[in-house]
């Protein structure tokens, strides 16, 4: 970041943060960690929106757009499981 400050500009910024960078800490040399690839399950448009339709209708609380709660997708997966399976007595 610039900023374009004039000589007086700059020396009253210098004395506003003169107290916080006394009080302030050094940090040491700064790393860049690798970024973290998001665990997104993957799924098509069409079942995420079979999903929103189907957590309507057990009663969750789901919004028509974003992410889908991760709950609510194992619940959604648990429910077809069982259904493929032939209940949640089959063995």
């Amino acid at each position: 970041m610039e900023l374009d400050l004039t000589a007086g500009e700059r020396a009253k910024l210098d004395e506003v943060l003169a107290p916080y960078i006394a009080r302030g800490r050094k940090l040491g040399p700064m790393t860049a960690r690798p970024a973290t690839p998001r665990k997104v399950p993957v799924s098509t448009p069409e079942e995420r929106a079979e999903i929103r339709a189907w957590a309507k209708a057990e009663g969750y609380e789901i919004a028509d757009r974003g992410q889908i709660p991760n709950a609510v997708v194992k619940a959604y997966r648990t429910a077809h499981l069982e259904a493929l399976d032939g209940g949640p007595s089959a063995a």
